[in-house]
This record gives structure tokens, C-alpha cells and sequence, in this order.
């Protein structure tokens, strides 16, 4: 079977953008926000229940989705990014871990999702799996965590605390989060998924209805920084 045609079957252009949930593109994207570690690996529960349940099997793989890699041309994964870079089954793992759900750069987001098809292939072909199980691509996808909220620093943070001391807390709830140290991480320079980012902004809208809150982004911007290790993904 053609490489580029088996990762890329849900994809009508082959390509590996189309793993994305959201669409965050911009120019020189694959030279800035696409190198940070921001991006979630989605379906890992999907996974875990129908294809591989423990994690430290995945070095059994690894080595397969590596030297596919490799063989892929641009049809399929985007120029700009070095997809030679080591990849090690422990950052999938992580990535793929209920608990933690460590962002990934894209690449390695990327190749997490074709290590997960590639266990699946081998799992099939064993005959260890059976039967009518959807494509890994169908069901899993990449959460772009590139957002932030334009203007709103630690200053920023500052200020609006003094007016309502227990803002953090205030968000934390309105949001659906669990840490409220993340709305700190997104005022220090820290990203978030647009979601979480939306609902900041309503909610800072809605406490502060006469203070400029900027506008949710997601280009690049000066000193970017890695998605917010406090964000509780729904």
C-alpha cells in the first residue's frame, strides 16, 4: 500500500494540516508556532480502549513510524520542519497519557498520531485486532494550544486583581478549569486552546465590561512561549 494514501486517507489533499482541529496557519507558521510545544494529540481515550492500553508497548512501533517518516515526501508533511529529528516513544506516551497530556510540537504531534496508526496495522495484521475498527486518522486529531488573548500580560493581570482579588479563582470556575494558575501562565506569556482562550476573554469582558481586553490570536508574536501546562482540556 502507498505510504502517502494509507496516513493520508481522510485527508483530500494528503496532507498532514488536516490532522488539525483548528486551522492555524500564518506565514512562517511552520517556523515559529508550529516548532513550540503546543499541540494536544485528541482521541487518546479512543486508543487506550480499542488498540493499545499500555504505553510502554509503543517502542515495539516506534522504529516502524520513524523509518515511514522518512519515506513521506512533501505531498504529504509540510516543508520547514525537520521530520529527521529524533522522535522517542516516551513523548508519545506522554502526549497519549490520560493524566498528564503533555503538548507536543507539531512534528511530534504529528508522528505521535502515525505511531498510533502503525500500532494498529501491526495489532491488525497479527490478527491480535479484528473486526470493523475506524482508521486512527479518523479518530484522532491535533488540538492546536497556540491561542492567548493580545495585550493581556502580567501588568494587565496585576491591575484587574487589585479591582477583584479573587479574579484567578473567578476564571478558574467560569472556565470549567481545575488550576487557576493557568489565566497567570496565559498573562506571563503562555498559550492555550481557542476554546479556553474565548472564554477568558467573556469572562474578562464580562467582569471588566470598561477595560480594553484584546483580541483572541494566534500568530506569532515576540517571545512566544509553550502552551500553558495548567490548562484542563475539555
Amino acid at each position: 500500500m502507498n505510504a502517502n494514501a494509507e496516513v493520508g486517507e481522510r485527508a483530500t489533499d494528503q496532507s498532514c494540516i488536516n490532522l488539525l482541529i483548528d486551522d492555524v496557519q500564518h506565514d512562517g507558521w511552520e517556523h515559529s508556532i508550529a516548532l513550540g510545544k503546543s499541540y494536544y494529540v485528541r482521541g487518546a481515550t479512543w486508543f487506550k480502549n480499542n488498540v493499545l492500553k499500555n504505553d510502554s508497548e509503543l517502542k515495539n512501533y516506534v522504529g516502524i513510524t520513524q523509518k515511514r517518516c522518512k519515506s513521506l515526501d512533501g505531498s504529504w508533511l509540510i516543508r520547514g520542519v525537520n521530520w529527521n529529528e529524533r522522535f522517542s516513544y516516551r513523548q508519545a506516551a506522554a502526549a497519549l497519557s490520560l493524566k498528564k497530556r503533555a503538548p507536543l510540537s507539531f512534528q511530534k504531534a504529528v508522528q505521535t498520531i502515525m505511531l498510533c496508526e502503525d500500532v494498529l496495522n501491526e495489532l491488525r495484521a497479527s490478527g491480535e485486532i479484528q473486526g470493523d475498527l475506524p482508521s486512527v486518522v479518523s479518530r484522532m486529531h491535533i488540538e492546536p494550544a497556540v491561542f492567548y488573548i493580545c495585550d493581556f500580560d502580567l501588568k494587565t493581570l496585576g491591575e484587574l486583581k487589585k479591582a477583584r482579588p479573587n479574579l484567578q479563582a473567578e476564571a478558574r470556575d467560569f472556565c470549567g478549569q481545575v488550576y487557576q494558575e493557568y489565566l497567570h501562565d496565559m498573562a506571563w506569556g503562555n498559550t492555550v486552546t481557542r476554546r479556553l482562550a474565548s472564554k477568558t476573554r467573556e469572562f474578562l469582558l464580562q467582569v471588566f465590561p470598561e477595560f480594553p481586553v484584546g483580541a483572541v490570536d494566534y500568530r506569532a508574536r515576540p517571545n512566544p512561549r509553550s502552551a500553558s501546562v495548567n490548562e484542563t482540556l475539555i
